[in-house]
């Protein structure tokens, strides 16, 4: 029998009614990614916001920017809270960017309301640039020097995202980061087995 499973979009938030026990973790960002089976007992846990913590942690108590509102602009907002960041969420859709930011009890925008100078991290959470929607929601323009851009977009490595933020001198964390920290993490609570972020690195290579 398995022993957990990985849960992936569209089913995050929908397999938690199906669950005997969610975690503090999983049930704040209301999502769902790993299922552990212990003892005929389905437990729900959320690794997402670990992948997203674990690469910003050099920019503890930093000015954020969380672009998207849906189930990974949750996680990443629990986790830059958890650093101690002051989080602004800018959306496409201003309501949904208004109920996030409610339940977090950050301030929210509209996508338009993006100044780069305010923002020493911005975290990119929309599938845009993901193929084939090639575009980013940034120009080189927008973002400032020093700036720290994480896309958690992993399709493809270096996305139009990360491409303008390298021209703009930003320093910048690929989708790939967040993938390697949250699944050392499901690895870890599927098998009891602690594993490197380098090791998984390698696997992925």
């Amino acid at each position: 029998p398995t022993k957990g499973l990985s849960v992936t979009i569209p089913f995050k938030t929908d397999v938690m009614r199906h669950l005997d026990e969610t975690d503090d973790h999983a049930a704040a960002i209301g999502a769902v990614n790993t299922v552990v089976r212990c003892g005929g007992r389905m437990y729900g846990h959320n690794t997402d916001w670990l992948g997203v913590r674990a690469p910003l942690v050099h920019r503890r108590g930093a000015r954020a920017v969380v672009l998207g509102a849906g189930g990974a602009a949750a996680a990443a907002v629990y986790a830059l809270i958890s650093l101690d960041m002051e989080v602004t969420v800018l959306s496409r859709t201003p309501d949904a960017a208004q109920r996030l930011a409610g339940r977090f009890g950050c301030r929210w925008g509209r996508l338009e309301d993006f100044k780069g100078s305010d923002a020493d991290v911005v975290v990119h959470a929309t599938p845009v640039g993901m193929e084939p929607d090639t575009r980013s929601l940034l120009a080189p323009r927008d973002l400032e020097r020093g700036t720290t851009v994480f896309d958690l977009v992993y399709t493809p490595p270096e996305t139009p995202l990360i491409r303008a933020a390298m021209v703009a001198g930003c320093e910048t964390i690929p989708g790939t980061e967040m993938f390697v920290h949250q699944a050392a993490e499901q690895f870890r609570l599927i098998t009891g087995i602690t594993v490197t972020p380098a090791l998984v690195r390698e696997m992925l290579a």
